[in-house]
């Protein structure tokens, strides 16, 4: 029973789910958002292993497939998200449900992200890309395609080990 004073964002999953991966990883960025957001008093977001849990607790809340997602309020009562599940609907669902704004983390600066993946925008594209000191991988994805969300790890990995 989750009770705490704050709006619960929960996903219950299950490691052999391909579907669940793409949710989990999006939930571990919102968890940090959250965190530089600075509304960790307000808001929360767990992951329900349904291998390892207790399933009646998906029987709680008519969670009746993988990844499902369901939002308690301090209240104790519960509401299933059905939206997309992508990030900008996620925040957007958050926004309206809980009066709480998860702000996006700001990019760091391009010295601060040795190992790291850096996300290019209009602003800053043409600098990263023309750096001659630099070799640069970009993958361009969408959040709605399968395929590059089961690819997160991969890049996560990739910039991790090419450092320079």
């Amino acid at each position: 029973e989750v009770q705490d004073g704050r709006y619960w964002l929960v996903a219950f999953s299950a490691s052999w789910c391909k579907r669940c991966k793409p949710v989990t990883e999006m939930f571990e960025k919102l968890t940090q958002q959250i965190k530089s957001s600075k509304v960790e008093d307000k808001l929360a977001v767990a992951m329900y292993d349904t291998d390892q849990e207790d399933k009646s607790v998906m029987e709680k809340y008519e969670v009746e497939g993988l990844p499902g997602i369901v939002l308690i309020k301090p209240d104790g009562k519960w509401l299933e998200y059905t939206k997309d599940r992508d990030m900008k609907s996620i925040k957007a669902f958050l926004r309206e449900e809980t009066g709480v704004a998860v702000k996006k983390e700001k990019v760091r600066s391009e010295s601060s992200t040795a190992g790291r993946l850096l996300e290019l925008t209009h602003d800053n594209y043409t600098q990263i890309i023309n750096n001659p000191d630099k070799n640069v991988l970009v993958k361009f994805w969408a959040p709605w395609c399968r395929a590059c969300t089961e690819t997160v790890a991969v890049w996560n990995e990739l910039a991790e080990e090419n450092t320079d």
